[in-house]
């Protein structure tokens, strides 16, 4: 099995093209072995390539999972209509700035120069965006897995989709993006739901001072919306919202 640093798959096409391709040279190791000569060496187990180096184990690396607490950045406000609960409020299908890059394009930048997709965290819009903080790591952190976020959505009477980034942000500002992934819901709900939002398997690394940043809009490119209409969306802040880590020692 191979995990990259959370590109889409787009990022193997150049591939088809002869160009330089992690994937593509598995896929013709594997067939020369299979179909050519089987003394040709393939590789087993599982590897995690990030945009600096790539770990091979010939088994599931095992992995120290981690719990960090996010804080909100958006101003809270009272649901008076939901028991007075501490709520984050945002406009839903308005881009907020956040975003996966330009598809296709992206992909194949970050895979051939290393060069990630980054945003002024301060310039994605909190009108149509949630945002949400860790404090400063204590220490470089390994994440080789899915990144897991929890977190509650107030009832809705329309259909909702749910876009996460989550973002390595440095001392300026800056969040390079690490990770993102996107769930609808389809029916409207009359009740608060807790969410278990999974992020794509990945692999990355932060260094000890940075900030790991959450953005949760409701649109991306890469992805069609549950409906054409804006609509109106609030998660809660009166429970924390939590980010899980499968963390292995740097």
């Amino acid at each position: 099995m191979m995990t990259d640093e959370g590109l889409h798959a787009s990022a193997a096409i150049p591939g088809i093209l002869g160009l330089r391709s992690n994937v593509w040279n598995e896929v013709h190791n594997w067939v020369d072995h299979f179909l050519l000569d089987d003394r040709i060496p393939i590789r087993t187990g599982v590897s995690f390539q990030d945009r600096f180096q790539t770990d091979y184990y010939q088994e599931f690396p095992d992995l120290s999972p981690q719990t960090l607490q996010m804080k909100g950045l958006n101003r809270s406000v009272i649901d008076t209509e939901n028991g007075g609960r501490s709520v984050i409020r945002i406009t839903g299908n308005v881009d907020s700035g956040a975003s996966s890059g330009f598809p296709l394009i992206s992909d194949a930048v970050d895979t051939y120069t290393a060069i990630p997709v980054v945003k002024d965290i301060l310039r994605i819009d909190q009108r149509y965006a949630a945002i949400f903080q860790t404090p400063k790591l204590t220490r470089d952190i390994k994440v080789q897995g899915a990144a897991r976020v929890n977190l509650t959505v107030m009832p809705h009477d329309k259909p909702v989709t749910l876009v996460a980034y989550l973002y390595d942000g440095n001392n300026w500002g800056n969040g390079s993006l690490l990770a993102y992934s996107v769930m609808s819901f389809q029916d409207p709900s009359l009740v608060p739901e807790d969410i278990q939002f999974d992020l794509n398997i990945t692999s990355f690394r932060v260094a000890e001072g940075h900030r790991l940043t959450l953005a949760i809009d409701t649109v991306d490119s890469l992805y069609t919306p549950a409906t054409i209409r804006s609509y109106d969306l609030s998660l809660a802040t009166d429970l924390p919202v939590t980010l899980e880590l499968p963390l292995v020692d740097p």
